[in-house]
């Protein structure tokens, strides 16, 4: 199999992660938390915010802009964390 396309985004936790949510991070000097996500073989910051669901929240309103098939952090139809998110899952 050949390399992925650039405009592939990472979809899932990564044991790294100091989230429970796919593109969010904490940063522990601004005590805020953190949102990105890569898009065409760049990174593109989404903004600082007070807790950690409204970061994630922010993430799927931007990757469902990005992507055609995105895998969100929350279920779009019950607002409930989606239980069909895999960790180190492309699409």
């Amino acid at each position: 199999m050949g390399p992925l396309p650039a405009a592939l985004h990472f979809l899932g936790k990564r044991t790294s992660s100091s989230s429970n949510y796919c593109g969010v991070s904490y940063f522990t000097n601004l005590k805020k938390w953190t949102a990105t996500l890569r898009y065409s073989g760049g990174k593109i910051y989404l903004g600082n915010y007070e807790t950690e669901e409204e970061v994630a929240r922010a993430h799927d309103s931007a990757v469902s802009k990005y992507f055609s098939r995105p895998v969100l952090n929350f279920d779009p139809t019950t607002s409930v964390p989606n239980p069909d998110r895999k960790d180190d899952v492309h699409r």
